[in-house]
């Protein structure tokens, strides 16, 4: 293989996967350095785009499927760059949220709503949990549906969400009284998720 193609594969691959990895540490840990490290692997891996390019174009006479391979790897890079930034922003505007039952009954519909969205999380059994994410479109209260024995229960844990912010909070709906409402002001990424379950 022509030494410039090998070179042009590496500097596709290498932001392509490094940016990967970035992504899926990131979505897993939430560490904040990564966003910096993430950003960083874009502008390093515009500059590698247009080096391979050059040295794909320098090899004109390699077989042509195979500098077409090579410029779809290269050039591939912007829209897994797009995916990366657009799936970041998702998880950084959109709010976790963990239903407990500690009523002692079967919670049925029950449902969760932000200004904007809501997510049905159908039956929880006693001592269940369940987790869901909300992704708010404006300003208001957590809202907590659901219906027991028969009878509907609704609940505003007094939890304001905001369109554009992150968060987590549990939610523990008991038989007597106003539910029990934690909030931290960041999503959990995927190990306190996995911890949080356990």
């Amino acid at each position: 293989m022509d030494p410039r193609l090998r070179r042009a594969c590496l500097l596709g691959a290498i932001p392509l996967c490094t940016g990967l990895a970035i992504l899926l540490t990131w979505m897993a840990t939430r560490w904040e350095f990564l966003i910096g490290a993430g950003l960083l692997t874009i502008a390093l891996g515009v500059v590698a785009v247009l080096l391979g390019t050059a040295q794909v174009w320098a090899a004109r006479g390699a077989p042509f499927g195979a500098r077409v391979a090579l410029m779809a790897l290269l050039w591939g890079n912007f829209p897994a760059a797009g995916f990366a930034v657009m799936a970041a922003e998702d998880v950084m505007t959109s709010f976790t949220v963990s239903v407990r039952n500690a009523s002692g009954a079967l919670l049925q519909d029950l449902e969760v709503r932000g200004p904007g969205d809501r997510a049905r999380l159908g039956t929880l059994a006693p001592g269940g949990s369940a987790l869901c994410r909300i992704r708010p479109t404006g300003d208001g209260l957590l809202l907590v549906d659901w219906n027991r024995a028969g009878e509907s229960g609704f609940a505003e844990p007094e939890v304001y969400v905001s369109g554009g912010l992150e968060g987590h909070i549990d939610i523990e709906i008991r038989a007597e009284g106003l539910p029990v409402v934690h909030y931290t002001p960041r999503a959990l990424g995927w190990f306190q998720r996995v911890a949080y379950d356990a």
